[in-house]
């Protein structure tokens, strides 16, 4: 992959203060699922930008996601840890970075009941060097968008019709989601104390092409791939919102460009369903249109295999995009068979495309 960067270009602000035009980017966690999507979604839309990617390659990561772009003049991979401060001003100054699009996370529930530790050091510590970065360059920064989580809000009940706003409380309830809402408090904390201009995202479940098979909606499409049942935590009551990736992109491109400084943007959609349901979902598609995974012998029931829930799984999130869609957000999948259908095509493709994969595939992932 290319080390070298061109020349700078001027980066354009208009009168209001709040569009933006980036110049050189630094994606954090840019070989992983939704980070690498966003690379290349920039690099075919915007062919003039100049974008650093920074990612330690842990499992849910793969230098496969970047394969369209990796020898593109204008992309430079760097493999390395966000905790290093070195490495990361290294990054910063060299490349004379103008927007960092923080997406690095330790993002997998089950592990960060067991692993806790490394969840606050990656999400939190790591996000804090971020910014103790951008500090440092006075002013070098335009941009730092935080990608967080709908995990951060508390959990809705099953018979609410409420919607989580930006200014809602955060009252996160499990490792994974505390250390992201810490790591929220810090981009805000420097965004107040040291005017970093700072922007957080806060978005529903994504999913799409590039996910790792630890996630629901992959390990459950390479299992019934295999004629396998899947594991349902719980009674499989639990509602999740589903968002595509392809729109997330988009909401992405929208808050990067036209974003105000300071402010907090939900990306959601009302594509809400049980993980129960999800699954029986999930067979039918398979049942339409890859029969042949399935043993036309067997019922629906025997592809679903109850196992004991999380610790603490939240019920339910629904959250108000509506500011979001006052910068003009528009989804593209507005049907949640269609953008499952999409995925589970996707991972029908490609086929062994993760390496050593299988523990994903467990019930509880983060168990040996």
């Amino acid at each position: 992959m290319n080390t070298e960067i061109s020349n700078d270009s001027k980066a354009a602000a208009d009168s209001n203060g709040n569009s933006y035009t980036p110049n050189r980017i630094l994606i954090t966690g840019g070989a992983g699922f939704v980070a690498s999507n966003f690379i290349l979604f920039l690099m075919k839309k915007y062919p003039h930008y100049q974008i650093t990617c920074l990612d330690r390659l842990d499992p849910c990561s793969n230098t496969k996601n970047l394969s369209e772009v990796e020898f593109n003049p204008n992309f430079t991979f760097v493999r390395g840890d966000i905790c290093s401060k070195d490495l990361v001003m290294h990054i910063l100054k060299s490349q004379n970075i103008d927007v960092i699009f923080h997406a690095a996370a330790q993002s997998c529930v089950d592990q960060s009941f067991t692993d806790p530790m490394e969840f606050t050091r990656s999400n939190v510590l790591g996000t804090q060097v971020l910014l103790e970065c951008s500090k440092s360059l006075e002013g070098q920064i335009k941009r730092f968008i935080h990608v967080s989580t709908d995990e951060c809000y508390r959990g809705v009940p099953l018979d609410s019709d409420d919607r989580c706003r930006e200014d809602c409380l955060l009252e996160p309830t499990n490792i994974y989601s505390s250390s992201k809402a810490a790591a929220e408090q810090f981009v805000t904390a420097y965004n107040f104390s040291f005017k970093i201009p700072t922007i957080i995202t806060r978005s529903n479940n994504v999913i799409g092409r590039h996910q790792y098979l630890e996630k629901i909606i992959p390990k459950f499409s390479e299992l019934l791939s295999r004629g396998l049942p899947c594991p349902v935590h719980g009674n499989g009551l639990n509602r999740r919102s589903f968002i595509h990736v392809d729109d997330v992109c988009n909401a992405f491109d929208l808050i990067l460009h036209k974003g105000s400084i300071g402010e907090i943007y939900n990306i959601g959609t009302d594509s809400e369903i049980s993980n129960l349901d999800t699954l029986k979902l999930l067979i039918q598609i398979f049942r339409e249109y890859y029969p042949e995974c399935l043993d036309a012998r067997k019922s629906d029931d025997n592809y679903i295999n109850f196992v004991r829930d999380r610790p603490y799984n939240d019920l339910r999130y629904r959250i108000d995009s509506s500011k979001l869609k006052k910068l003009g957000w528009n989804m593209k999948y507005a049907s949640l068979h269609d953008m499952i259908k999409s995925t589970v095509d996707w991972y029908i493709k490609n086929k062994n495309y993760w390496e050593n994969a299988e523990q994903a595939l467990q019930a509880h992932p983060s168990e040996k």
